[in-house]
């Protein structure tokens, strides 16, 4: 669970015992460039502008905001607009974790991501099963990216060596399939839109290599994604590092 706290610092200092993934930034730039793998946002509400908010959500429409005022009525609107919680000024660790307890998107931690070995998709440790190989493969190609814009052409040479139209067309049959499986399990939004290409929805997921990338360097055995030959790329990186 990653959770992000936009400029109010004692929110950081409440929440230390309570999880070790907490990233306190300052910036809207950064937190822009931040939440689409964030799985909570901490923001307040100034002057009743939402705008900011709005920006976070065409990003990340999962993430769950909790957001902060110092009247009444910033929280009433808060509730107006169905964000996953509010807090009111001055706050205690008590409401903080009341709020966390309650957060709208937490449907997701059932879903698991295996990159070491074969990679997988499983939800309550089944496999989900893939009409076609490729719309696996196109969403092992997004887990790969972490979060990032991977483009329609990107995708046609990566998986089939070459751009063309007939290819482009394909790459989104292979996107509406993988939707659909995902679908049956609502799962269906960790997949996004994106200037022409589509990422990943970072917050949605429990996944070997992100736990890798966040420290957790013995999850790795010396196998990444086996089935893909692209991906011989990033396990050299993988072997490098680890040597």
């Amino acid at each position: 669970m990653e959770i992000i706290v936009y400029r109010e610092k004692d929110i950081v200092q409440m929440l230390k015992d309570v999880s070790t993934s907490i990233k306190l930034i300052f910036e809207e730039e950064e937190l822009l460039d931040s939440v689409l793998g964030a799985s909570i946002l901490f923001v307040p509400l100034v002057n009743k502008d939402f705008s900011l908010i709005d920006k976070v959500q065409n990003i990340n429409s999962r993430i769950n905001i909790i957001s902060i005022s110092d009247d009444v009525e910033g929280c009433y609107d808060a509730f107006k607009r169905h964000l996953s919680g509010y807090l009111l000024k001055p706050y205690t660790e008590e409401d903080l974790i009341g709020e966390l307890e309650n957060i709208r998107y937490g449907e997701f931690s059932a879903l698991s991501i295996q990159c070491f070995g074969k990679f997988d998709l499983m939800v309550n440790g089944i496999s989900l099963p893939f009409p076609r190989k490729k719309a696996k493969e196109l969403l092992a190609l997004l887990v790969d990216h972490r979060g990032g814009t991977v483009m329609v052409d990107e995708i046609c040479e990566i998986l089939f060596n070459e751009v063309n139209d007939k290819k482009r067309r394909y790459i989104y049959v292979l996107k509406f399939e993988l939707i659909q499986v995902l679908k049956e399990y609502d799962l269906d939004k960790i997949v996004c839109n994106r200037n022409n290409g589509f990422a990943l929805d970072m917050s949605c997921v429990d996944c070997d290599y992100y736990k890798y990338c966040d420290g957790q360097k013995e999850l790795f055995h010396g196998e990444y994604m086996s089935q893909y030959p692209w991906a011989k790329k990033k396990l050299k990186e993988l072997i490098k590092e680890a040597s």
